[in-house]
């Protein structure tokens, strides 16, 4: 319990994942059905009351707000805490929808990583709650037709759910979102500034401290562009590697240390530049309107060549959420021939209809 927020979430590369707490709370399911411990019932039952707010209408959970990007549920923990729980009921009855929606499982989840947890669907068919067969689709219904608003302040997570949307926010993580438009049943994913400064790109959507606020009807988060790690092995490199894994790298404790060395330095570690950025979100604040975003990029120096948003980018390493997927949805770009210092741009998501952008 020592390892887990007050909030329900293990950390993971800085933050919450929700594929990874899935799966956690899977095994913890499997350790309690064996052990009744009472310790362990309250701490997945903590993670149940925060995972539930983070599925969508679609029936996606997780994503580029995320601290690892994963958008998949580990179903069989829920399934066996579904008699007993209604965060896990609601969460089993999600997992079987999904089953039966085209690609909505096979398309968010990697072949490789199937064969590592694929087994957990049996045995959610297993120790399937009959209950459920038949209040699937009431219990989702319930869920999404109450509004709700909930910010968890640890982990810089928004979450506002009413009659036009869904919309979850990580002001944590430069602001990046996803909002489900219910008129349209259609999905935008952000996953923050992109900008290209002197052949090298930087990032808002990196999880970090930042200056900010969430407010009743808009939220505002500013702070440093992040590098986006691009180290590469070397075939010179490679080898090397190779050779060690071979002789020292046999030892449990060296390969253990030079793993978590080589996590830091190649995934989870990177530098924030001298380059700010500002985003504002405004919600419902005009008829028709389900999101307004003001975006904003500063450097010292005329540096910036290319500027983007709305697009769903991942920039951290995770073999379980870093694949080729068929995207959705064009990026705003805009490109200099000169640099500039300076980027500024306002956009709005319709309700029902699409997104403007005007580039001030």
């Amino acid at each position: 319990s020592k390892r887990q927020s007050e909030e329900g979430w293990f950390l993971e590369y800085g933050g919450p994942d929700i594929g990874y707490l899935s799966l956690a709370i899977d095994y913890l399911s499997k350790y309690y059905k064996k052990t009744k411990d009472a310790q362990v019932k309250k701490i997945v039952e903590r993670s149940l009351n925060f995972i539930k707010y983070f599925v969508q209408p679609n029936l996606i959970a997780g994503g580029e707000y995320t601290s690892r990007n994963t958008e998949y549920l580990i179903p069989h923990g829920f399934e066996l805490l579904s008699r007993t729980n209604e965060d896990a009921f609601f969460a089993a009855s999600i997992v079987r929808k999904s089953l039966l929606s085209v690609g909505s499982f096979s398309s968010l989840f990697d072949d490789r990583y199937l064969t590592y947890v694929g087994y957990t669907w049996l045995q959610a068919f297993q120790d399937a709650n009959p209950e459920l067969d038949e209040k699937v689709e009431d219990t989702i219904s319930e869920h999404f037709g109450r509004s709700f608003r909930k910010y968890f302040k640890e982990s810089g997570l928004l979450v506002i759910n009413d009659e036009d949307k869904h919309l979850i926010v990580n002001v944590m993580k430069g602001g990046a979102f996803r909002i489900f438009d219910k008129s349209s049943e259609r999905t935008y994913s952000d996953s923050g500034i992109l900008v290209n400064s002197e052949n090298e790109w930087f990032t808002s959507g990196w999880l970090a401290d930042f200056q900010g606020d969430v407010g009743e009807g808009s939220a505002t988060v500013s702070g440093n562009m992040w590098k986006v790690p691009d180290k590469t092995l070397t075939p010179v490199s490679n080898i090397l590697l190779r050779l060690f894994q071979m002789t020292l790298g046999r030892s449990t404790v060296v390969s253990l240390w030079i793993k978590e060395r080589l996590r830091d330095l190649l995934i989870t570690k990177t530098k924030p530049s001298s380059m700010r950025y500002n985003r504002s979100l405004h919600f419902n604040e005009v008829a028709g309107e389900l999101l307004r975003v003001t975006d904003s990029v500063r450097d010292q120096k005329a540096s910036i060549s290319s500027f983007s948003v709305f697009a769903k980018d991942t920039h951290i390493y995770v073999p379980s959420s870093r694949y080729y997927v068929n995207m959705k949805g064009v990026r705003f770009q805009k490109t200099y021939s000169d640099p500039v210092n300076s980027v500024e741009v306002e956009w709005k998501i319709i309700k029902g209809a699409d997104i403007v952008f005007d580039l001030k």
